[in-house]
């Protein structure tokens, strides 16, 4: 009369490690507050690219005029 083994039993890995993992890790609202995150990186990284654009440019005179 043996047991029947199970193959969790015998493998070194869990065969829903990732599922664990993310049930761990999440909580809820994370995608919204991430996505709120990356927006407003966007809308700065934005806004200081049209800065830099209207700046007006030092002139660079490396050419002697003759």
């Amino acid at each position: 009369m043996s047991k029947t083994l199970t193959w969790e039993k015998w493998s070194s890995f869990s065969q829903n490690r990732y599922l664990e993992e993310v049930q761990t890790f999440s909580k809820s609202g994370s995608v919204t507050q991430k996505k709120e995150y990356f927006e407003a990186c966007y809308k700065r990284n934005a806004s200081k690219k049209a800065a830099d654009a209207e700046a007006p440019q030092p002139a660079n005179n490396l050419r002697s005029e003759r």
